[in-house]
């Protein structure tokens, strides 16, 4: 059949793209490897290397691994876009966990019905977001609520003035209590800094994330994705960016 979408595509678009035999966790080592002082992230005009996010997330899976954390084992990520969604989601995959998106918009029902369709365990959340998780942990399989503040990757001055001016104004200081098994993101970090996670056998068809539709024709439903999935659309994602910004680097 003729794939008559093809001359739609772009000069610069190749029409196949090879298949990998990498995890993307491979291609954030070799990264870190081969360009270790690029930039990886950029927050707020805060950057990270990749040595540096790669280090991150080390740190990060040896903490979910301390936690209990192994293989297949379902842990929620419910935050915005900012470093720490990035550090958590390469955290998970590099011990065989299953990521689980959710939609920090969700009103309570909502994320309850996900973490117990999930049977997410764990769940990394933000502390404007943390009264809903702690109104309905009990109602769910959660055994650890990891907290981490937004300003948390901050440039200094900005961090500075956020605390001042917007932390507590705009409710990112919640009154935490002494909950048993409740974390914070950046002390886990600093606690597991410079360790590696145990290294766990995983496969391109193994279960990587559980993406959860929007609902809208019936009750939301986790799509299963594979590492192979997951690495795919990176690829793919990849083959797409202009020139100036595809660079021989994945």
């Amino acid at each position: 059949m003729e794939r008559v979408w093809l001359k739609h595509y772009e000069d610069l678009v190749g029409k196949e793209i090879d298949n990998s035999d990498l995890l993307l966790t491979d291609y954030l080592e070799t990264m870190a490897k081969k360009y270790p002082d690029s930039t990886s992230t950029i927050f707020m005009g805060a950057k990270l290397t990749y040595q540096q996010l790669n280090s991150l997330v080390d740190a990060f899976a040896v903490a979910l691994s301390k936690m209990g954390v192994n293989k297949g084992d379902r842990v929620a990520i419910h935050l915005p876009n900012c470093p720490q969604f990035v550090i958590a989601y390469y955290g998970i995959l590099k011990i065989g966990g299953v990521l689980v998106p959710t939609n920090p918009l969700y009103v309570d029902r909502e994320i309850e019905k996900q973490l117990n369709d999930s049977g997410a365990s764990v769940i990394i959340t933000l502390t404007k977001f943390y009264p809903v998780i702690a109104r309905i942990r009990n109602n769910t399989r959660l055994r650890h609520v990891i907290i981490t503040n937004i300003k948390d990757f901050f440039p200094p001055v900005l961090k500075c003035l956020f605390t001042l001016i917007k932390e507590k104004k705009d409710g990112h200081r919640p009154v935490i209590g002494g909950e048993p098994d409740t974390h914070t993101f950046i002390g886990l970090i600093h606690n597991n800094r410079g360790q590696k996670p145990p290294a766990v056998e995983k496969g391109l068809n193994d279960l990587a994330c559980l993406m959860y539709t929007g609902g809208t024709t019936g009750i939301s439903k986790g799509a299963m994705l594979t590492n192979k999935n997951i690495v795919s659309n990176a690829l793919q994602v990849r083959a797409w960016l202009p020139t100036g910004l595809r660079q021989s680097r994945i």
